[in-house]
């Protein structure tokens, strides 16, 4: 792929439901340290799909974070990818265990 063709990740959009995040460090910004290697994962909130509906719920599902916020998501049931080196993931509305604001 030339230069000229690379993606950027402002060239991504989650779908409805589901949270584009870049791992952090096992540190947050407010101190708070993650000591199991697998559970839980911190990361940054990149973009965020819209709502959707949930049949089985019958009810609309919001994102429960937004861009820019830090969060801890379960290990499981995500999907990864890098690109030009980094490393982002995405992640179901569902899989964010807590948000820091």
């Amino acid at each position: 792929m030339s230069e000229s063709t690379r993606y950027k990740i402002k060239d991504f959009i989650p779908v409805s439901g589901y949270i584009l995040v870049q791992p952090l460090d096992k540190t947050s910004d407010e101190g708070i340290e993650i000591t199991a290697d697998e559970f839980p994962q911190l990361a940054k909130c990149l973009k965020v799909g819209e709502s959707y509906y949930d049949e089985s719920r019958k009810m609309i599902v919001d994102s429960p974070c937004k861009v820019g916020d830090q969060i801890v998501h379960s290990a499981g049931g995500f999907e990864t990818f890098k690109l030009n080196g980094e490393e982002f993931r995405i992640i179901k509305f569902d899989r964010v265990l807590m948000v820091m604001k």
